[in-house]
C-alpha cells in the first residue's frame, strides 16, 4: 500500500490509479505520504542525465547550499548538461554560480551565445564565476574577450579579468597583462594582481 502511494506522490502514476487498486484506504496513505515528503526546494529541476547529477532550482537553507557545493564540485564530465542547465536558468545565483564554476573547472565553459550571457548576469556572484571559468576553459574567442573586457570593465572585475588571462597563459594574453602590469594610469592594487597574473604565465622572465 505504501508502495503505492509513494509512486502517486512522486508523480509516476495518478492517485486514482491508487485508490482503485487500494479502495479508501489509499486516500489516507497518500495523505500520509504526501504530509511527509521533503519541502520543495529539495526537488530538482531537471532530471538527472548520464552521470546523475541534480540541482534544485533554489537554495535557501545552509544544507541546501552545502548539498549545491558537493554536488558541484563532485561533478564530472557526464553532468555537463545538468551543469549548463542550472547555469543559464537557475534564478538562484548560489545553484548557478556553483554550475558555472563547476563548468569551469571542467573545461566546458564556452562562448556560445547562452553561456556567454552569464558574463553580463546582473547578478555579480554569477558574472564572478563566469569569467573565472572563461579562463579555466578557453576556447574560441576566450583570449579576445578577457583582452576587450579589461579594457573597458568596472575595478572591482579587473582582477578576475587579469587572472582569467593568467590561467588562459597564450602569446595575446601574456602582452596584455604585460601592458597592464606597467600601465601608470592603472590603479596600484591593479598592476599588483597583473604581475602575479604575469608570474602564473612566465614565472621565470616575471622574477
Amino acid at each position: 500500500m505504501v508502495g503505492m502511494a509513494l509512486l502517486a506522490a512522486t508523480g509516476l502514476v495518478g492517485a486514482g490509479w491508487v485508490l482503485r487498486m487500494a479502495g479508501g484506504r489509499g486516500q489516507v496513505v497518500i495523505r500520509d505520504v504526501q504530509r511527509n515528503r521533503p519541502p520543495a526546494e529539495a526537488h530538482v529541476s531537471s532530471a538527472p542525465l548520464a552521470g546523475g547529477l541534480a540541482l534544485p532550482d533554489h537554495a535557501t537553507t545552509p544544507e541546501a547550499v552545502r548539498a549545491v557545493v558537493r554536488a558541484c564540485r563532485d561533478a564530472t564530465l557526464a553532468d555537463v548538461a545538468v551543469l549548463r542547465n542550472a547555469a543559464i536558468l537557475s534564478p538562484d545565483p548560489i545553484v548557478a554560480g556553483n554550475a558555472v564554476a563547476a563548468l569551469g573547472r571542467l573545461g566546458a565553459f564556452g562562448l556560445d551565445d547562452e553561456l556567454r550571457a552569464l558574463l553580463a548576469d546582473p547578478r555579480q556572484r554569477v558574472r564572478q564565476e563566469a569569467v573565472r571559468a572563461l579562463g579555466r576553459s578557453g576556447g574560441t574567442g576566450a583570449v579576445e574577450w578577457l583582452i576587450e573586457r579589461l579594457r573597458s570593465c568596472e575595478p572591482e572585475f579587473a582582477p578576475l579579468v587579469l587572472a582569467s588571462l593568467g590561467e588562459l597563459g597564450d602569446r595575446r594574453a601574456r602582452d596584455a597583462v604585460a601592458c597592464a602590469a606597467i600601465d601608470p594610469d592603472r590603479p596600484a592594487a591593479e598592476r599588483i594582481f597583473a604581475r602575479a597574473a604575469l608570474r602564473r604565465i612566465d614565472p621565470v622572465r616575471s622574477r
